[in-house]
């Protein structure tokens, strides 16, 4: 499976802030006052769901850039000296040390 796209995260991002719960009762709403003659609450709802987006989209951007300051790493007994590894590079056969030093 191929790694999702910076587009394909934004654009699911957008589409789930439309489908909360307050963004749904604030649809009823919308449709009830159109109903009712009253046509310019959509902007509202708009509104709304896209400052949830905007909101959300620069909190995932800031915990990506605090992810990339982060960088987990293990130390490992690899062919009998110990070695210290980003976890992505730990593979089947290496020893962890457990605890601290």
């Amino acid at each position: 499976m191929k790694p999702e796209s910076r587009l394909e995260k934004t654009l699911k991002l957008l589409l789930r802030q439309f489908n909360s719960p307050f963004i749904l009762l604030l649809a009823i709403a919308v449709v009830r006052s159109y109903v009712l003659g009253e046509s310019s609450d959509a902007f509202i709802l708009i509104l709304t769901g896209l400052l949830g987006f905007w909101q959300e989209l620069k909190a995932s951007h800031a915990f990506e850039q605090l992810n990339k300051l982060v960088e987990m790493k293990h130390t490992v007994l690899r062919e009998g000296v110990p070695v210290q590894l980003p976890v992505t590079a730990i593979v089947s056969g290496d020893i962890l040390f457990a605890g601290c030093r």
